[in-house]
């Protein structure tokens, strides 16, 4: 007798992917770590709902995705109104400086990305979500999440070469 796996036993073994997804859409670990586990409680609560797996991950990456977005926004408030106090104030990105040199500089052309291509390339490329149930996710058509990626990772490929022509001419 087969049985099938709960889809909130599943959606709990995926909270590594949620939270490196929240990261890549925020550029903050702590908010990703708060904004997954917001996620996580609010599966949680609606457990009763989920019946199928396939549909509860999009449903999560749904919420997660919102969550990130909703965050940005109250964000983008936040530095509008400390701007007027401090205008030369500019967070640094935080990296991991055991990470090697080459995906130290990919991951920095991905968080350099508008976040419209940032969050499809790190749905897709980062994160293995298919790229239909990334669409969902984002409330996209899948064309458009697709040119997305296309035009995020032209931009990162012309971020990355420019860097190696200035390494080898300067």
């Amino acid at each position: 007798m087969s049985t099938t796996p709960d889809p909130l036993t599943v959606l709990m073994s995926d909270a590594p992917r949620a939270v490196r997804l929240a990261y890549h859409i925020t550029r903050d670990r702590e908010a990703a770590l708060d904004l997954s586990q917001e996620a996580f409680a609010r599966a949680v609560q609606s457990a009763d709902m989920l019946r199928d797996v396939g549909a509860a991950r999009g449903w999560f990456n749904r919420i997660l995705v919102n969550l990130c977005r909703d965050w940005l926004r109250r964000k983008g408030r936040e530095r509008m109104a400390l701007r007027q106090w401090q205008p030369e104030a500019t967070a640094a990105p935080e990296w991991d400086p055991g990470m090697p040199e080459q995906l130290r500089r990919v991951r920095q052309a991905l968080m350099a990305l508008p976040q419209d291509y940032r969050e499809a390339v790190a749905m897709v490329h980062v994160e293995g979500i298919a790229p239909r149930d990334a669409a969902e996710a984002l409330g996209l058509p899948d064309g458009t999440l697709r040119w997305r990626v296309h035009e995020g990772l032209r931009q990162m490929r012309e971020q990355l070469q420019a860097e190696n022509e200035g390494v080898r001419h300067g």
